[in-house]
């Protein structure tokens, strides 16, 4: 039996991305073939066996693929099978019968039309190409990308119409029938053209009264499709400007601030450079409230993906169960340190441990050695959470330093709640401890 797929299993994703493209290339060779009676040469007819072979397949790997049932992924097989029968199965059928194959001969003209049932598959391809589904099948995660894959999908679709729609006027004859098919075409698309963007020439024009009503209606089409890409641009343009526009006004802010409160100009560099540094890595986006507006259960599932790793590095959290880990990465806090800052200062109560999420740190000696280098995926000062006693080095950023932190107040608020992983640790605390001070009994008999 086939074992049940994730929509985001790699291999299941590549293979729908191969369907999609068949159905793109139905969509475009199956009119050209109803309007253009061309010889269909051998290595095309391989081509719709393959089409048809995986059309075929894709409906097997449905009744296998894991979907969305009452706000969840379903691994119901039973539930799965009757989801996909009551919806896409008809269409997914009909688009995979090869109608060519039951008419006598390879092609018979009778059994041409027929395989337009494969472009009903397009009303999948539509459904994928929806806005509201792009950043889910291609991650789109940046400010910009949703208006630019707006445009990109409606170019594809305008060029798909006028391929259709030329087809169209041939079928009405309004091309020579005399010439190649190849002109006949490229007569066909070219008014189209020249009608969908309001700019004929006159130099093809309808005679009959079916090919007049169907120009009239191109024409409406076509002004239609002229107020959606001017609206699409327009709004394009605002998004791009939205986010530089907030940093700008940002600036403004800052900038009526220092003069405001007469801040040195030394300082007001520091300010910012540190906004410049938030503008470039980030457009902006502030991460504290971003988290902050999502749900307690979506807040932890991100922040547990991000830091999960270096959370599970710390010794003393590797016995640590899941709910214990999920809790922690809660309650994980972010924070950016500039080139130069102290993060952690020698001397000072320690009140909280930091996880290096991207940058670079550095462990200095009293009279500034670098001791050892904090890099992303790394942590310091896990022994605040456990011992109150002062900061033992100082630990600096190198260059621009995201981490996370986790104060201590909250770390034993944890542990009240979390007894038998309080037990554990100060048993291995204290075997800890035990270790420091043979080590040093040791090192004092060696120098005696």
């Amino acid at each position: 039996m086939i074992p049940l797929i994730s929509p985001q299993n790699r291999l299941y994703q590549t293979f729908h991305f191969i369907v999609n493209l068949l159905i793109v290339y139905s969509a475009v060779e199956v009119p050209l073939r109803i309007t253009l009676p061309y010889d269909v040469p051998f290595w095309l007819y391989i081509l719709d066996l393959v089409v048809v072979g995986f059309f075929a397949v894709d409906i097997v790997l449905e009744f296998h693929l894991r979907t969305m049932h009452r706000g969840e992924l379903c691994a119901d097989r039973k539930i799965i099978a009757e989801n996909y029968l009551k919806g896409w199965f008809t269409i997914d059928l009909l688009a995979t019968v090869p109608f060519e194959l039951l008419a006598s001969g390879f092609f018979s003209e009778g059994h041409r039309a027929l395989r337009m049932f494969r472009l009903m598959r397009l009303s999948r391809l539509l459904k994928l190409t929806k806005i509201h589904r792009l950043s889910r099948n291609w991650h789109v995660n940046r400010i910009l990308h949703q208006s630019i894959a707006r445009l990109v999908f409606f170019g594809f679709w305008i060029t798909l119409i006028s391929h259709w729609l030329a087809c169209g006027w041939i079928m009405l004859g309004g091309s020579d029938e005399s010439r190649s098919f190849t002109t006949q075409y490229l007569d066909a698309i070219y008014w189209t053209v020249t009608t969908l963007t309001t700019v004929g020439y006159g130099d093809v024009t309808p005679d009959t009264p079916m090919q007049k009503i169907y120009t009239m209606f191109l024409m409406f089409f076509g002004v239609a499709i002229y107020g959606y890409v001017i609206g699409n641009i327009s709004s394009l343009l605002a998004d791009t400007d939205t986010a530089k526009n907030n940093y700008v006004q940002k600036i403004e802010e800052l900038n009526a601030f220092f003069e405001d409160k007469m801040i040195p100009y030394e300082l007001q560099e520091r300010i910012r450079d540190y906004y410049n540094h938030i503008w470039q890595s980030r457009l902006g986006r502030d991460e504290s409230n971003i988290l902050s507006e999502m749900p307690s259960s979506l807040r932890t599932d991100v922040t547990l993906f991000l830091n999960r790793d270096i959370i599970q590095k710390v010794p003393m959290f590797k016995m640590a169960g899941e709910a214990l880990i999920r809790d922690l990465a809660s309650h994980l806090e972010p924070a950016v340190y500039m080139p130069g800052d102290m993060i952690i200062r020698k001397g000072t109560i320690a009140d909280r441990m930091f996880f290096v999420s991207k940058g670079h740190a550095e462990l200095l000696s009293e009279d500034g050695e670098v001791l050892a280098t904090f890099t992303d995926g790394s942590y310091f000062g896990e022994m605040a959470l456990v011992l109150e006693r002062p900061r033992a080095a100082n630990i600096r950023a190198c260059d621009y330093c995201d981490v996370y932190f986790l104060r201590k107040v909250t770390f034993d608020r944890l542990l009240k709640m979390y007894p038998d992983f309080l037990e554990q640790m100060n048993q291995t605390m204290h075997k800890r401890q035990s270790d420091e001070i043979g080590q040093a009994i040791n090192k004092s008999m060696e120098t005696d």
